[in-house]
């Protein structure tokens, strides 16, 4: 058996418990296991690349900033960009959010969905 999760690239996540990993598969933080006897293994592969994505949504800071009316309208990971794109713009409309898709998403769905500043 081990011979044929190694040919695979399949690995287990032992460490974590069920519950956690159930967590985080519902979040989408880790990728749809295979089941081999029942038992969840992952590719390699693809959880290094599930988790390079997972941190190239997360800034430095933990934000990412919309901004729908202003100089230059777009998402933003930096406030202070952000603020220069709102600060003297009559009524602008920005938001703050916590992941890059969250923001992406808000951005394309335009500011009346959200409480804006």
């Amino acid at each position: 058996m081990n011979e044929l999760l190694n040919a695979l690239e399949l690995i287990e996540l032992t460490e974590t418990p069920w519950e956690t990993l159930m967590e985080q598969l519902k979040d989408g933080l880790i990728p749809t296991p295979i089941l081999v006897d029942g038992m969840p293994y992952w590719k390699a592969s693809e959880l290094q690349e599930h988790a390079d994505q997972h941190v190239r949504n997360i800034s430095d800071k933990g934000a990412f900033y919309v901004v729908w009316i202003g100089y230059k309208p777009g998402v933003y990971a930096d406030w202070e960009v952000t603020k220069k794109q709102t600060e003297g713009y009559p009524n602008a409309k920005f938001k703050k959010f916590t992941r890059r898709t969250e923001a992406e998403q808000a951005f394309h769905k335009g500011h009346r969905k959200y409480r804006t500043y």
